[in-house]
């Protein structure tokens, strides 16, 4: 029953990352095609986001905090730097 359990949560987890993932992508997507080139690339900022949510997801706050200003900086008109 405890390692259903535990599947069933990494389960749960991985769709939650994925739809995370794919929202990031698809909005870091519409956004550069809306507006001029940044000139970090749409992987860098995706990446960027992805490690701040994880780190966010584990309660390292601090290394949160640093990936999110980096992608602020990175790209500063992108809404995605200030949603979480």
């Amino acid at each position: 029953m405890i390692n259903q359990n535990r599947d069933s949560s990494r389960t749960t987890f991985a769709a939650w990352i994925r739809r995370i993932a794919f929202g990031a992508l698809a909005a870091a997507t519409v956004a550069t095609g809306c507006r001029k080139a940044t000139t970090a690339s749409v992987e860098e900022l995706y990446a960027t986001r992805t490690l701040g949510l994880g780190y966010l997801q584990r309660n390292q706050l601090p290394e949160a905090e640093a990936e999110f200003k980096k992608l602020t900086t990175m790209a500063p008109d992108d809404a995605l730097g200030y949603a979480d």
